[in-house]
């Protein structure tokens, strides 16, 4: 069986993979995933020939002195915990097993692929992709929000290891987060509304939770940045009826803390602000903060979840599995309002993470700030909406139809009566690249070739054919007009 027993001294750090991938076969850390990750992951901090790196199929017991151990693939993770987590949800949270702290990751090789070669060529893979995409597929069908796109694998596995070697760095003990919460579920009303109203200037953490059919809030919870005290307050009971008699006075009061503190939400501009503003006519105050708009400006291009941003700035296991859609009896409404307390808490510890990163940024404190600054302008604009004149709304559809019919009818022209019109990404390919011979510029996830909008103009690019440019005149002509044929909002 292949492993690769550590040749310098052992620092603690065992590397335990769930199969070898296709180009491992004589020895493991082959490839080119193998070198991203012992190059970037791991070092400068760590050089692998520090560490056991074994297969998760070695039944040989752990080295003595063993602190951290690194598990990358799914199978790994699964047989090495016995947790029934899926890769998405378990990814960087540290999970204690027999005493060690265990952290699991993608497979370096799966982190450097554009697509799942591992898949179709590694024999092995195959039979491992076939024992959990079963489950992953259930997961992120009821949950999407977790999962994690593969072009983002390489961020995140070098996102974990570096968390693993920090906790290896620190004797194997996880790090302490900054505060120890303190929950306090279904308080009694007159302490929620005498905290909200007395509290000012300080960083109110909110998050609410609501029915998916008609966005009414069944519990909120909160902290304030001076105390560890978290409080989760239910708004509707099992039976959807009020769950406190003083509920006008609890919102009133939260109408009040809104514009005596800063309002830090996940993923408020969207979500929290708006339903407070929309359905209670609660409005934010003018200081607010946004922790999924923050994970924006620091790294754009990776998932900005909340479980996703616990995973990267916090040593927290992942909880976002843990709250019930359902409502019909205490038990489901328990564990929302456990879930809804654990949001604030996470969150709370994610933007303290976020500005201590930023703050050796200034530019990127600066944007970040300048971010915050426009959340309620455009809040405003999208509760109120803007004024426009419906006649030249129509007028300019109908001038947008016109064209792209009159395009279409050039296209057709140029290619000919026996191509067939193209209105479809199908019928382009067909055209420009089985009947023309153009090469292939863009693939779609499956292999497929792509004409898109930016296939189209790389495409144009290398071509001078008046068809791409009026293809290109008749998809903006529709474009126009889907935009502008929007449902109109008239405010009740």
């Amino acid at each position: 069986m292949l492993s690769q027993p550590p040749k310098f001294d052992y620092i603690g750090l065992t590397i335990i993979l769930s199969n070898p991938n296709r180009h491992e076969k004589r020895k493991l850390l082959e490839g080119n995933g193998a070198y991203y990750f012992m190059q970037e992951c791991l070092r400068p901090e760590i050089n692998v020939y520090q560490c056991d790196v074994r297969l998760i199929d070695d039944t040989r017991k752990l080295l003595p002195n063993t602190k951290v151990v690194l598990l990358l693939g799914q199978r790994a993770f699964h047989l090495f915990t016995g947790r029934s987590e899926t890769l998405d949800e378990a990814r960087g949270s540290p999970y204690i097993v027999n005493d060690m702290v265990t952290i699991a990751s993608f497979n370096y090789q799966d982190a450097v692929d554009p697509r799942n070669f591992e898949a179709q060529h590694n024999k092995e893979q195959i039979e491992d992709e076939e024992e959990y995409q079963e489950d992953r597929d259930s997961f992120i069908s009821e949950k999407s929000r977790s999962q994690t796109a593969r072009e983002n694998y390489r961020f995140w596995l070098k996102s974990d290891c570096k968390k693993a070697i920090r906790i290896l760095e620190n004797g194997g003990r996880i790090p302490e987060p900054s505060f120890s919460p303190s929950y306090h579920i279904y308080p009694s009303s007159d302490i929620v509304i005498s905290l909200l109203r007395e509290e000012k200037n300080k960083d109110l953490y909110i998050d609410i939770e609501t029915d998916i059919d008609t966005l009414d809030i069944r519990c909120f919870s909160f902290n304030f940045s001076n105390s560890d005290n978290i409080y989760v307050v239910p708004v509707l009971d099992t039976d959807y009826k009020l769950a406190y008699e003083q509920i006008p006075q609890i919102f009133r009061a939260l109408s009040i803390s809104f514009s005596n503190n800063t309002t830090i939400a996940h993923n408020g501009a969207v979500f929290d602000f708006f339903i407070f503003a929309y359905k209670y006519s609660i409005a934010i105050g003018k200081s607010v903060f946004d922790t999924l708009i923050a994970a924006h400006r620091i790294y754009p291009t990776i998932e900005k979840s909340l479980g996703h941003q616990i995973s990267l700035w916090t040593y927290l296991p992942f909880h976002k599995n843990e709250g019930s859609y359902s409502y019909a009896n205490m038990s489901q409404a328990e564990a929302l309002w456990k879930y809804c307390g654990k949001d604030v808490y996470t969150m709370r510890l994610v933007k303290e993470a976020q500005i201590a990163f930023a703050k050796n940024d200034p530019g990127l404190l600066a944007s970040i700030n300048q971010a915050m600054k426009s959340i309620r302008p455009y809040l405003t604009m999208s509760l109120l909406g803007m004024h426009f004149n419906d006649e030249e709304r129509l007028a300019w559809i109908d001038s947008s139809d016109r064209l792209a019919m009159q395009y279409q009818r050039i296209i057709q022209i140029l290619t000919g009566p026996k191509v067939e019109m193209l209105i479809s990404n199908k019928k382009c390919v067909n055209y420009f690249h089985n009947m023309l011979g153009y090469k292939v510029v863009k693939h779609t996830k499956t292999g497929a070739p792509s004409l898109a909008a930016d296939a189209l103009l790389k495409l144009k690019l290398k071509h001078e054919n008046p068809v791409i440019d009026f293809l290109i005149k008749y998809r903006e002509k529709l474009k126009e007009s889907g935009t502008l044929n929007f449902k109109q909002w008239i405010p009740k």
